[in-house]
C-alpha cells in the first residue's frame, strides 16, 4: 500500500491527521460526506462495507463517482451563490445616496495604493534598518494587496474566466 492510503486509513484513529494531510480543517467533514454518499449508493451499514462493495462492483464505483460529482456541483452552486451575494451587496452600495458608502471600495483601493507607492519609494531609495523585513513587507504588498485590487477591478486570470463560464452554465440550467 502507498503511504497516502495508509495515512488515510490511520486517520480513523486520529482524525486530526486529515487536517495535516489536506491542510484543511474541514476535511473531516468532507470525508464524512463522502462516506455518507458511499453508504447511500451501496446501502451498506458501515463505511468499510461501502468501500468493499464499491471496490468489487464497477457499476457501483461509477454510480458513486456520479453522486460525488453531483455533490460537488451542489457545493459549487453554494459557493457561487455566496459570491453572488457579495456582488449584490456592491450593487446595493452603488445605489445609495451616501457618497462615502457608495465610493468606499474606491477610497480603500486608493489609500492602499498610495501607501504601497510610498512604501515602495521608501524601501527602494530610503535608509532601511532591516532590509529583510522591508523586502518581506514589499512582497506582501505586491503579491497580495495590490494584486487583489487589480483582480477586483480588472478581473483575474483564465481561472476567473472559467468561473464566469461556470456561472453562466449554472444560470442557464
Amino acid at each position: 500500500m502507498e503511504p497516502v492510503t495508509i495515512a488515510l486509513a490511520l486517520a480513523q484513529y486520529a482524525p486530526s491527521l486529515i487536517k495535516w494531510l489536506t491542510g484543511n480543517e474541514h476535511a473531516e467533514n468532507v470525508a464524512q460526506a463522502v462516506v455518507d454518499v458511499a453508504s447511500k449508493v451501496t446501502g451498506a451499514a458501515t463505511a468499510e462495507g461501502s468501500l468493499e462493495l464499491i471496490r468489487a462492483d464497477p457499476k457501483l464505483a461509477a454510480e458513486f463517482a456520479d453522486k460525488v460529482a453531483e455533490r460537488e456541483q451542489e457545493l459549487a452552486k453554494a459557493y457561487l451563490a455566496d459570491v453572488d451575494s457579495a456582488r449584490k451587496m456592491q450593487i446595493a452600495a452603488l445605489q445609495q445616496d451616501d457618497i462615502f458608502s457608495k465610493r468606499f471600495v474606491y477610497y480603500f483601493a486608493i489609500a492602499w495604493s498610495a501607501f504601497a507607492m510610498f512604501y515602495f519609494c521608501w524601501a527602494t531609495f530610503g535608509v532601511v534598518a532591516n532590509q529583510r523585513m522591508a523586502d518581506t513587507i514589499l512582497g506582501v504588498l505586491i503579491g497580495t494587496c495590490l494584486a487583489s485590487f487589480f483582480q477586483f477591478f480588472y478581473g483575474s486570470s483564465s481561472r476567473s474566466q472559467q468561473k464566469d463560464d461556470t456561472i453562466k452554465h449554472l444560470i442557464t440550467k
